[in-house]
């Protein structure tokens, strides 16, 4: 008897693993696409993690519009136009659970970031090749636009 008790306890733990197992899976590639990547909270950025949320797909595709429009906008329409070169990560951050930090990087880096999926792409210098922006996912509103460009 203790015999079958034992090998149902394993079964639910080894049931209980799988399923956790695909929740993280889920959580942690939630893009629609090969060049995009929502991270999930607390996922390893420069951020605190406490300060970090995972932004819904439906959130993320509404400011990448918004960073199309502020690009064409603002004299980088040419940036604008070849967006679809760029391999982007989200996260969200903040408490008030709104903005949401946008890391862009080219095609022509591509191969010095194998792991973008699961790591923080980085880069102190690389113009236009590397960007950042801010988006206030209830306003749709682009801020704190930079790009790595030499001092």
């Amino acid at each position: 008897m203790s015999a079958y008790k034992l090998i149902f306890q394993y079964l639910l733990l080894l049931i209980s693993f799988a399923f956790l197992s695909c929740k993280i899976k889920e959580n942690t590639f939630t893009a629609d696409d090969s060049a995009r990547i929502i991270f999930p909270t607390n996922a390893e950025t420069f951020l605190a993690p406490a300060a970090t949320w995972q932004p819904s797909v439906e959130k993320v595709k509404k400011c990448e519009a918004a960073l199309k429009q502020h690009l064409t906008r603002n004299d980088s329409d040419d940036i604008a136009k070849s967006l679809n070169t760029y391999r982007f990560q989200y996260i969200g951050y903040g408490e008030s659970r709104t903005r949401i930090l946008i890391n862009a990087f080219c095609k022509e880096t591509f191969d010095q970031f194998p792991e973008w999926r699961t790591k923080w792409v980085a880069a102190l210098d690389g113009g236009t090749c590397f960007f950042e922006a801010t988006c206030n996912s209830s306003t749709q509103e682009i801020s704190e636009l930079s790009f790595h460009v030499s001092p």
